[in-house]
């Protein structure tokens, strides 16, 4: 969600990295896009890599994702979510698309 002070949180972020500092890139639920300016980049020489789970081969995703219903079943994750009726898919993705919706939300049929 912007933030109308700060603009964008990734581009935020950037700016208060010290010098040589990292921001990855993990999804774009805070916003499509992240304008930064160049002067931020080159003043303090940032490195902005992205991450994507497309990479992984099949093995490494299933481990993946084994770990991580591993951790929910012991209490040790919790996601924040709202369960939606398939019906209302067109309510619910208005509310995710303008940052209202209560965490991910999970469609049922």
């Amino acid at each position: 969600m912007l933030d109308p002070l700060f603009g964008p949180p990734a581009a935020a972020a950037a700016r208060t990295l010290r010098t040589g500092g990292r921001l990855v890139n993990l999804g774009s639920s805070a916003a499509e896009t992240c304008p930064i300016d160049s002067s931020t980049l080159r003043s303090r020489s940032l490195r902005l890599p992205g991450y994507t789970n497309n990479e992984l081969s099949p093995e490494q995703r299933a481990a993946a994702i084994t770990l991580i219903a591993e951790q929910v079943v012991l209490g040790r994750l919790a996601v924040t979510h709202e369960i939606v009726p398939f019906g209302d898919a067109e309510s619910a993705w208005l509310r995710q698309a303008d940052g209202t919706a209560a965490g991910r939300i999970v469609l049922t049929f």
